[in-house]
Order: structure tokens, then sequence, then C-alpha cells
């Protein structure tokens, strides 16, 4: 094991050489000082200038896709729409035996309406 020549300090001589190196604080240089206050003072001049925001000029659908969430949740809300056109135009064979087997083969919506549509307007 190697020895140097601070073997030999003890605990009171290395505390006085920590507090004298306590009792020098490291002061920047003055050249350091000027350019972080340069520095600081352009950028208070740089926020406090006023800042001019542009128009908005958007259009309906631009708002409208804002409102939305953006486009990609409109690329979602377009792509189901075409998906549930395309279900209910043209029904896979597949489907339309589960739809059969659910509600059976002929299903019916009723309006309320006799033979005469103008039945509801009576008193």
């Amino acid at each position: 094991m190697a020895t140097n020549d601070h073997d030999h300090l003890t605990d009171d001589a290395i505390e006085a050489l920590f507090a004298e190196a306590r009792a020098q604080a490291p002061a920047p240089s003055g050249d350091l000082m000027a350019r972080v206050l340069q520095d600081a003072e352009g950028e208070i001049r740089a926020r406090a200038a006023p800042r001019v925001a542009p128009p908005l000029r958007t259009g309906w659908l631009e708002r409208l896709s804002g409102a939305l969430g953006g486009w990609p949740a409109l690329g979602g809300l377009v792509a189901s729409t075409v998906l549930g056109l395309l279900l209910g135009v043209a029904q896979p064979s597949g489907l339309s035996d589960v739809t059969a087997s659910l509600w059976g083969d002929g299903v019916s919506v009723t309006l309320g309406l006799d033979d005469d549509p103008l039945s509801l307007l009576e008193g």
C-alpha cells in the first residue's frame, strides 16, 4: 500500500484545512459578470417587446377538425363512416346471415301511421 505525506495529518489539522477552504469563497471574474449581465439585459428587452399574434383566419372545416380533436380524429371518423355505409349498403353474406338469425328474415319498421298518413293530425 502506497503512503503519502498526508497520512500523518490529524483530524484537527484536516478540519483546519476545511475551515480555511470554506473561508475562501470563489468569486467570478468581472468579465464573466459583465457578459452575464449583458445577456440578461438582452433577454429583458426581448421579452418586453410586444408580440403581435397573426390574425386567425380559419375556415369552418378547420374549426370543425379542431373541435373534434384534429385531423387524426377526423380520419378515424371518416373511415368509420365509410365502413358503416359500406356495411349498410352491401352487406357481406356472413353478416346478413347473422342479422337474419337475430331478427328473422323479414324486418319491418312501424311508424304508427294507418293507411292514411294524415290520420295523426285528427283530434
